[in-house]
């Protein structure tokens, strides 16, 4: 996809910053509600807090504000193919000279920089079946999972794991979280899921995510959800955000399951 450059006076852009800061105090404010209303429900028995609460997060009007600044169409950006990048140095021969370690212990974000032009636009992204298996094992081999790459609640940080974020939104349903919104960037339907029918460690499946590209927050919230805590962030963030838009499973007996 060419990208142009962001324009120093995007008109979107500069209505946007003028109410961001809007926007997401009242994300913080629903969060610190339902914090405050679960501690009130039995305030001599509650237990002291060791992580953020799972609370209800309303993106509604941040997502409102994009289609009325940016348009409400969602090209698609382009297509891309999940990695967990190179894979941990098992033996001292891995670790021979020239061995960039960074690389290994961080692996460059997944999603590409973009300008304001990519703002309400979708990438596509395809994961492989053997990805996700191994980013749900009890000991996954990820990088970015084993660093809990993930910023933000509903609406994410760019260079948050895919991975992590479909785990933290409820991408792998089962009977007890089957009602979470897995896919809450989408404003007619927050479970645009297709193609599974039970518990994604009982299917072969390959899965392709549509994630929604969106602008940068100032803030974003922290909170605990389907066993993965996300990461708050509250310094300028130089890149965009986005949000799962939609899932499709593919089995493997699936023409399609090999192929985005």
């Amino acid at each position: 996809m060419a990208t142009t450059e962001a324009s120093h006076t995007h008109p979107a852009r500069d209505a946007y910053r003028q109410t961001q800061g809007h926007i997401y105090d009242l994300q913080e404010t629903l969060l610190k509600s339902a914090r405050s209303q679960e501690a009130e429900k039995s305030p001599e028995t509650a237990p002291v807090a060791t992580a953020a609460a799972a609370p209800t997060v309303n993106s509604e009007q941040l997502l409102a504000h994009t289609d009325e600044n940016f348009g409400s169409q969602h090209p698609v950006l382009g297509e891309l193919q999940y990695s967990a990048g190179p894979a941990r140095p098992q033996t001292p021969a891995d670790k021979l000279f020239p061995y960039d370690y960074l690389r290994h212990a961080m692996p460059a974000p997944l999603i590409p920089a973009c300008d304001d032009s990519a703002i309400n636009g979708i990438w596509r992204i395809f994961i492989p079946h053997e990805e996700l298996r191994d980013a749900l094992s009890a000991t996954p081999a990820n990088r970015r999972i084993c660093n809990n790459e993930i910023w933000g609640s509903d609406i994410y940080t760019d260079d948050s794991d895919v991975i992590l974020v479909l785990q933290h939104c409820g991408a792998f349903a089962t009977a007890k979280n089957s009602a979470a919104k897995r896919t809450p960037a989408n404003r007619t339907n927050c479970n645009a899921v297709s193609g599974l029918t039970g518990p994604l460690q009982n299917a072969e499946c390959d899965l392709v995510v549509d994630i929604l590209m969106l602008p940068p927050l100032q803030n974003y919230a922290s909170s605990n959800r389907n066993d993965v805590e996300s990461r708050a962030w509250s310094t300028t963030h130089d890149g965009l955000s986005y949000g799962i838009y939609a899932l499709e499973f593919r089995p493997r007996s699936s023409p399609d399951a090999t192929s985005t």
